[in-house]
């Protein structure tokens, strides 16, 4: 059995090594890809599409009613707030099928990224893994879905009464089936951490407009390109952004199976593309090739990125002097902040002394820039914090891996 230039054996053994699905899960995944293309005849659309469910299973109104909202504007709608609703009544699944993908995706979520003992009270990493637990259905087949303040209610009571608890058993079981699954996940892509990120850069809409939609000022600079998400939902996202888990914001974070995701889901693309200069080559012939290519050693994950992507460690490495030179030099240029001078017309001026101040804070800051220069990357990576250090350390290094330092 064959589809887009893949064969089921292929695509079977690549899930296998890449996220640590099972025959079952895999056999599951075949069968949605299968009736995505049957659903769409062009296979640009169909590939997208298939990116878009598998990464909205992971990411949709069940986590959060405004990262729902979010993620409508960065990757586009499934048409369902529920993907197993788009799975039964677009793809025709069974309820049984469409609740058991669903679980299993969520969970091999959980697991890739989720170091998980059974020691109370429960800290942050818990609470999250049992949320999604629960949020992923305990049982497959009731289609069970726990509300937030269900979910409260129990974290409450095991928090409290711990082995006393009357959900112990539940937290047990959500301990021990994560962990399970935790045996095949570990060192694997976060799946849909990976269809997300995907589908994101595949989304053709305006995703600058879904920003102002959102209430966001795109006046404000940041790192991104062209002032769209699709940097934003993969490693961007996870050095300088926040995630929204249970209506509540906290940083974001990376991990290595975020680490790995986020970049695999740009070099497969940028492989896609030149494999296809010719003739067309699938997204999922295109994953093939390229994990072939980095399992022999012929490509390296995070060189692959960076030269593809040189502008990344630019922006880190700007961030870094930025910082350099305001320990050791002075005010950098971008911190200066004009007179609020108001003209006639009542708009907001700089006056000509403050341009002249910029102009030569603007030379002493370029002057320095070689004595930054002559530190060595670790030396550098020092003026960076928290995920953005060891990000940049993982690709000045070319590790295939996240190196946390």
């Amino acid at each position: 059995e064959k589809l887009v230039g893949i064969s089921k054996d292929d695509f079977s053994k690549m899930y296998k090594e890449q996220y640590g699905f099972d025959d079952e899960e895999i056999e599951l995944i075949w069968k949605v890809m299968v009736r995505i293309y049957q659903k769409y005849p062009n296979i640009e659309e169909a590939e997208y599409q298939f990116c878009l469910l598998m990464g909205r299973i992971g990411y949709n109104k069940s986590d959060s009613e405004l990262q729902s909202s979010v993620w409508d504007n960065t990757t586009g709608s499934l048409g369902y707030e529920d993907p197993r609703d788009y799975m039964m009544n677009e793809l025709g699944l069974t309820k049984e099928e469409a609740n058991k993908l669903y679980y299993r995706v969520r969970l091999q979520h959980s697991a890739s990224i989720i170091n998980l003992n059974s020691q109370l009270p429960l800290g942050t990493n818990e609470v999250n893994a049992l949320s999604k637990f629960l949020n992923s259905e305990i049982n497959p087949d009731t289609g069970k879905i726990y509300t937030d303040e269900e979910i409260d209610n129990i974290l409450a009571d095991i928090d409290k009464n711990m082995n006393n608890s009357k959900y112990y058993n539940l937290w047990e079981s959500c301990l021990a089936t994560i962990n399970d699954m935790k045996v095949s996940t570990l060192g694997k892509n976060d799946f849909t951490h990976q269809m997300i990120t995907t589908a994101t850069i595949q989304y053709k809409e305006d995703k600058l407009k879904g920003k102002i939609d959102l209430g966001i000022d795109v006046s404000i600079p940041d790192y991104t390109k062209d002032g769209t998400w699709d940097d934003e939902a993969g490693w961007y996202g996870d050095i300088y952004g926040i995630n929204i888990f249970n209506n509540q914001v906290i940083p974001s974070s990376m991990s290595n199976s975020d680490y790995k995701s986020d970049l695999d889901s740009v070099n497969i693309l940028h492989m896609q593309q030149e494999l296809s200069k010719n003739t067309y080559c699938s997204y999922e012939q295109s994953s093939k090739i390229y994990y072939e290519k980095l399992q022999s050693g012929e490509i390296n994950r995070a060189s692959y990125f960076v030269n593809n992507n040189p502008d990344v460690l630019e922006q880190l490495e700007e961030e870094a002097y930025k910082k350099y030179y305001r320990e050791n030099i002075g005010t950098p240029p971008q911190d200066l902040v004009p007179p609020a001078i108001v003209s006639p017309d009542g708009a907001i001026v700089a006056n000509d002394q403050f341009q002249n101040e910029k102009k030569i804070c603007e030379e002493e800051y370029n002057k320095h820039r070689a004595e930054f220069e002559m530190l060595n990357f670790n030396k550098k990576a020092e003026y960076l914090s928290n995920e953005r250090k060891n990000f940049y350390l993982s690709l000045k290094a070319n590790s295939n891996n996240y190196i946390e330092s």
